[in-house]
Formats: C-alpha cells, sequence, structure tokens
C-alpha cells in the first residue's frame, strides 16, 4: 500500500504422513469418532514416556532436504510450556534449541525466500465450540507435525499465497504430507508487520492463526496490513497480538495478546534421546525423492514445448504429470494431450467424484486417433472422459459410439453439393464476402454424417467449391 511496505513471514504446519503418532501408536486417520484415537500418553497421564516415530524423522528429513536445507546431525526435543485446554499435558513436545533442518527456501516471483528453519512437534487437540461450552476431541493430540518458518522476506500477500502453495504442491510431491487443508492437515499461521517504504525498520507483529485455505492466507494479510496502516495514520500503535481471521466475513478478532519465547519456558525433553543422523542415513533418504515440482515444468516447457502456464497446471499434481509424460511418449500429437489434460480432465475430476482409470498408452492412442483423423476433437472429448471413468480402451469405444470417421471424400463433395443448393442465400453471403456464414455451411454438412465426417476435410472441400 502506498507509503508503506507490508513484511510477512510464514509458519506452515504439515502433518506427516505417518500410521501412528509422533510418540506413541495410536491411530493418526483422519474423522475418526470423537477421542476413540488416544491412549494414556496423548492424554498426558503420569508415569507415560514418548516412543519416537522414526517414520515422522524420515519424512521431516525429506521436507528438508527437498527445500535445499542443512540436515542437522544431531537434533533434539524440548517442552513448549503453555496451558490450554486442547493441551493435555500442559506442554507440547517440540524442536526450539536444535531443530532437524536449517536454512534452504523457494524462488517466488522470481525471489529466493529464504527459509529459518523445519522442526517437528506434536499436535494439539481440537475445540468445538457450542453456545457457551466448549468440547475438547484429543484425537489429534500427538499427530505428528513438521513445522516450515520462514524468514520475514515475503512482501506482498500473492507472494505469500504463491509460497504456500509451492510448499504444498512440493510435500505433495514427496508424499511428506498429503496437504489436504480442509481436514486440518496443512495449516498456516502469518506473521504480519508494516513500515514506511524507506524504513529499514521492522514494525510491530501480530500473527494470524490457523489459516486452512491459500485463498485465506491473502485475505487475511490483506485486512491485517489495512488494519495496522490504519492504526498508525490515526495516531495509535500496532500492539503484538495473536489473531483469527474469519475468510467469510472477511474480519480480524483478536484472541490473545502476542507470547514471546520466555513465556514458554522452553527445556531440554528430558525423556527423549537426541536424534543422530549419519551421512549415509541422508543420502538414502536423498535419492529417495522424486522430481520435485519445478524440474517436472521444466521439463514439460522444454521436452514437449508447453507454455509455462500449460506446464504449472499439468505438474500441480505429481500423478497428473507423470501421466501426461507417461502418454506422451507415445503420441507425437501433444497438442491434443495438452488440450485433454488441460482443459478436459480437471472438468472431468469435478464431475465425477471417482478414481482415474486413464491408462497412458490409451491416451496415446486417442491422440493418434485424431492425429490420423481417424475421430475429431469433439468426439476425443467425449471418449477421453468415457476412459476416466471405466479404464477402457480408446478404439474400443470409437468403434461402440460410431466415431470411426469412415466417410470418403466423394461422400463428403456429395454433402457439400447438396448443402450448397440447399442454401443459396447462405452461398451468396459468403461470395460477398461474409466468413460468418462458413460455419454454419460446415455444421450442415457435418450434420450429415453425425460427426463421422472429418471436419478438416469438410472445410477443403466446401472451401474449394465455395470458390469456384
Amino acid at each position: 500500500m502506498k507509503g508503506y511496505k507490508t513484511v510477512i513471514g510464514l509458519e506452515i504446519h504439515a502433518e506427516l504422513s505417518t500410521k501412528s503418532k509422533l510418540f506413541c501408536g495410536c491411530d493418526t486417520t483422519f474423522g475418526q469418532s470423537e477421542n476413540t484415537a488416544i491412549c494414556p500418553f496423548c492424554m498426558g497421564m503420569p508415569g507415560t514416556l514418548p516412543n519416537l516415530n522414526k517414520k515422522a524423522v524420515e519424512l521431516a528429513v525429506k521436507a528438508g532436504l527437498a527445500f535445499r536445507c542443512d540436515i542437522q546431525k544431531i537434533s533434539s526435543f524440548d517442552r513448549k510450556n503453555y496451558y490450554y485446554p486442547d493441551l493435555p499435558k500442559a506442554y507440547q513436545i517440540t524442536q526450539f534449541f536444535r531443530p532437524i533442518a536449517l536454512g534452504g527456501g523457494l524462488e517466488i516471483f522470481d525471489k529466493f525466500i529464504p527459509i529459518e528453519r523445519i522442526h517437528i512437534e506434536e499436535d494439539a487437540g481440537k475445540l468445538y465450540h457450542k453456545g457457551e461450552n466448549s468440547l475438547a476431541d484429543y484425537n489429534r493430540c500427538s499427530v505428528p507435525l513438521i513445522e516450515i518458518v520462514t524468514a520475514p522476506k515475503i512482501t506482498s500477500a500473492k507472494m505469500a499465497r504463491a509460497f504456500a502453495e509451492r510448499v504444498s504442491r512440493v510435500l505433495s510431491y514427496t508424499q511428506v504430507c498429503d496437504c489436504k487443508m480442509e481436514q486440518g492437515s496443512l495449516r498456516v499461521d502469518v506473521n504480519v508487520s508494516v513500515c514506511p517504504e524507506d524504513s529499514n525498520t521492522l514494525g510491530t507483529r501480530t500473527e494470524i492463526k490457523n489459516l486452512n485455505s491459500f485463498r485465506a492466507v491473502e485475505h487475511a494479510i490483506e485486512a491485517e496490513a489495512k488494519r495496522q496502516i490504519a492504526l498508525i495514520n490515526g495516531g495509535q500503535r500496532v500492539v503484538m497480538q495473536t489473531l483469527h481471521f474469519d475468510d467469510v466475513k472477511g474480519k480480524l478478532t483478536v484472541l490473545r495478546t502476542k507470547e514471546e519465547r520466555v513465556d514458554y519456558r522452553y527445556f531440554p525433553e528430558p525423556d527423549i534421546p537426541n536424534i543422530e543422523l549419519n551421512d549415509e542415513y541422508i543420502e538414502n533418504i536423498k535419492k529417495s525423492l522424486p522430481r520435485l515440482p519445478h524440474q517436472v515444468e521444466k521439463t514439460l516447457v522444454e521436452e514437449y514445448s508447453l507454455s509455462t502456464q500449460a506446464a504449472e497446471q499439468i505438474s500441480e499434481e505429481r500423478a497428473t504429470a507423470e501421466l501426461f509424460e507417461a502418454a506422451a511418449l507415445s503420441t507425437q500429437n501433444i497438442k491434443t494431450l495438452t488440450s485433454l489434460f488441460i482443459t478436459e480432465l480437471p472438468r472431468i475430476k469435478r464431475a465425477n467424484n471417482k478414481p482415474c482409470l486413464l491408462i497412458p498408452q490409451e491416451i496415446a492412442c486417442l491422440c493418434n486417433m485424431v492425429k490420423d483423423r481417424k475421430i475429431n476433437n469433439n468426439a476425443a472429448k467425449e471418449i477421453f472422459e468415457e476412459m476416466f471413468l471405466t479404464g477402457k480402451k480408446a478404439l474400443e469405444l470409437a468403434e461402440q459410439k460410431g466415431f470411426l470417421i469412415s466417410v470418403t471424400q466423394g461422400d463428403i463433395e456429395l454433402a457439400v453439393k447438396e448443402v450448397i443448393e440447399q442454401n443459396p442465400v447462405a452461398v451468396k453471403q459468403y461470395v460477398d464476402g461474409s466468413q460468418k456464414v462458413f460455419g454454419f455451411l460446415v455444421g450442415q454438412i457435418a450434420k450429415k454424417f453425425n460427426g463421422a465426417a472429418d471436419p478438416v476435410k469438410i472445410r477443403e472441400i466446401l472451401e474449394k467449391a465455395l470458390n469456384k
């Protein structure tokens, strides 16, 4: 905003894709009945001891490597002390003094955004508010998380949103987290401050907690920056607070005064030994990393001549990108293949909440039939959707639906002659210079064959006949 600049830091909490919790064997499956996936440790019962989940450590290291962080050979856990009804132990086990990964970052809008640290921690429970009463569900207690903390180098709400979206894609590609924000497996806290454009001194920051959509991240930052500027312009000062953002109403509300680190009384967790990693362990995890989104995008642009926008859309999901590349190995008709993935596949997924049964070789076969003019584009779209739902072969569906083009050139020439004779007014308009009626005439010819004629051939023969 004019006269002020916004400075933003993100804290992204990602639930690790483990079957059991961070320090006990309780199930992490989403959607279980309230307070059924708990044990004495989850509930903070005296005498219970934590048992570290090795898979959680592996996934945290994988995330660190994907974001180009320095994996720490020795890391440790600490206790973060605070009281809240969703935290039965009255402390959270986290990594404060020695996190598992430091440094790294991502490029967004041609700017490198540094990551300060990635640490492992356990989740808290969840509160449900009903009227004047609040109910606690402790199923989420001790579910494993990583927290990705950026440096305060993000300078706009759009950049913050783009960074969070990119983080989500990387975590999904590496299968570190399923990133289902509607289920709470990816949540974002934003730290926002404003200061004069010509100042290098950061303003007082506030924190907005638990944003569960990328849209909310962008809108919350915009609303908070506007609020802080209004306070400053009104002669008031910004107070360090923790806020909640209602994305439906577009309103911010104060949850509490922002705590400082000293308020949490961090001290080393006495019941968990240090995590000690060697080079071989880290190197094996590095070898298991798949190609990351930016690498896939580069391949799609360089090898298949896709636009940057098309490459970004196709590479949004790892499975979709792999399906595209597998199909591209068996067809040279990249134009039709790209069109099916950009326009048809998203539409089909939205309309059908069913698993994708597409087979790469059959997608290629479909594209080849279009290239060889055995079917037209409209038929290809319908067959593609049927392939998605049933897994059937492209040629089989084309035959079943009567889409195979078997019309001869002589058949088209005869139909062109008939249509010209039946539509003298349209023909005269074309001769007089109107191009609009050409499509009408093509449509009249195509109707005679119920879509079984090659539309390109129809246009060629019709244009030749009209020009005579």
